[in-house]
């Protein structure tokens, strides 16, 4: 799966921080898992601030990566 075709630009800039670049090539499942959980480790860290909120703005790019990784 392509992750670069996956996401729209707002994605992109939402993962960049994490990710540092979705690139425009083809992820395996292992990597694509990989991703999934760099941004769970993330939303965790912000735990200091509302967990909650940080979770819903990456809701629908987990919700995509969860469909690839399965």
């Amino acid at each position: 799966m392509k992750l670069y075709e996956l996401f729209n630009d707002e994605e992109k800039e939402l993962i960049k921080p994490i990710e540092s670049i979705v690139k425009d090539k083809e992820y395996s499942k292992e990597e694509i898992s990989r991703v999934e959980t760099k941004i769970l480790e993330d939303i965790m860290s912000n735990s200091k601030k509302d967990i909650s909120q940080v979770r819903i703005k990456y809701s629908g790019i987990l919700d995509k990566l969860e469909s690839y990784s399965r």
